[in-house]
């Protein structure tokens, strides 16, 4: 197996991770019922996003956490979508490469949702 090498590497990840979440029953409704209407714009930032995290660019325009914070006002992001992403997102990874990109994908995963979750918690208190 290989590590996570290029563009073509983030696109295949993050569409393999959405042909399972969009099935999910834990989570499938925060893609299909928000993010479905412009699903293919979603994706694309979202590969910009991973890319840049693994590959240190300047390609991602945007705020995960008022774009999430929204989310959870309308769709309530529980901690176990959380976890079931973060799950679903590293067995994806695991599944298709090995190495250190591998890594930092799964690991910075784990920190953001983590960062995610508290300002959630936060912003409902």
């Amino acid at each position: 197996m290989k590590d996570i090498l290029s563009r073509p590497d983030v696109e295949f990840l993050v569409d393999s991770f959405y042909d399972q979440a969009t099935i999910h029953p834990e989570i499938s409704r925060y893609f299909t019922d928000i993010v479905a209407q412009h699903f293919e714009i979603h994706k694309a930032r979202i590969c910009d996003f991973w890319d840049d995290l693994i590959f240190h660019g300047n390609k991602y325009k945007g705020n995960p956490m008022l774009v999430h914070i929204k989310m959870h006002a309308e769709k309530n992001l529980t901690p176990i979508a959380f976890q079931t992403w973060l799950a679903l997102w590293e067995q994806t990874v695991l599944k298709n490469f090995e190495g250190t990109n591998a890594f930092i994908a799964i690991s910075k995963a784990k920190q953001i949702g983590m960062l995610m979750q508290f300002k959630i918690e936060k912003s409902s208190s």
